[in-house]
């Protein structure tokens, strides 16, 4: 017998919000070619898109995590989780940073193309917000790598205590990681300011996606929650 491969069924409105923030962000950061008073006047904010991209990779990694089995591992569930998620940026991010590299590079002569490239691996690895010097081609990425390096930091701890995090640490990373951000750069749309340790924008991905961990479990608990009928109650009595 052939087996049935399943579909996976995809939230057709969470795409839709997906498609809509992606563009908001591109308007956003094209202040290169239009003017970044041009951009404040079109879509006020639209820095908080990447919010958006934060939350919804905190809900969706509990959802992951809620759907498998559980049967490896520490070490081994957090690389296979690592992986489908770097996959799923694949070839994307890299198909997009090589057409800004030969842009960028194409007067240069072969030696100095070697070298940037070389230099720029940090980046290819998605290790630029780990603060390790590196040539930036695709500057307006950096929350890929603050994702990443934030689900790194964020799964093993779900995965070690699923309970003890969404009520205990989940919270107290938001409500601190809020406060500290802000007081030390005065918002919460921190990226490559350093605090002696890592980014703000790091942390500022740890905290984001610890409030869409939080955002799912409340959805989840929603849902169980049987809401009562009352003019049914009344008809039937």
């Amino acid at each position: 017998m052939k087996k049935v491969k399943k579909v996976k069924k995809r939230n057709g409105f969470l795409d839709f919000l997906k498609f809509v923030f992606a563009i908001i962000i591109v308007i956003g950061h094209g202040d290169t070619i239009y003017g970044t008073t041009a951009v404040n006047k079109i879509i006020p904010l639209a820095s908080f898109g990447v919010e958006f991209f934060f939350i919804v990779s905190g809900a969706l990694l509990l959802r992951s995590f809620d759907k498998q089995k559980g049967e490896e591992s520490l070490g081994d569930d957090t690389v296979s989780f690592m992986k489908h998620k770097i996959k799923g940026l694949l070839p994307n991010y890299y198909v997009a940073w090589i057409i800004l590299f030969i842009l960028l590079n194409v007067d240069n002569e072969l030696k100095m193309i070697v070298f940037n490239f070389f230099k720029a691996i940090p980046e290819l690895l998605f290790l630029k917000m780990t603060g390790m010097p590196t040539q930036t081609y695709n500057g307006n990425t950096w929350y890929i790598s603050a994702m990443l390096l934030a689900m790194l930091i964020i799964y093993p701890l779900v995965r070690k205590n699923r309970d003890f995090f969404i009520k205990y640490l989940a919270p107290f990373i938001v409500v601190f990681g809020v406060g500290y951000i802000t007081y030390n750069c005065k918002t919460i749309l921190a990226i490559e300011q350093w605090n002696g340790f890592m980014y703000f924008g790091l942390i500022r991905g740890i905290v984001e996606i610890c409030i869409g961990c939080i955002a799912y479990e409340l959805s989840t608990k929603l849902k169980k929650i049987k809401f009562k009928n009352k003019k049914k109650e009344e008809k039937i009595k």
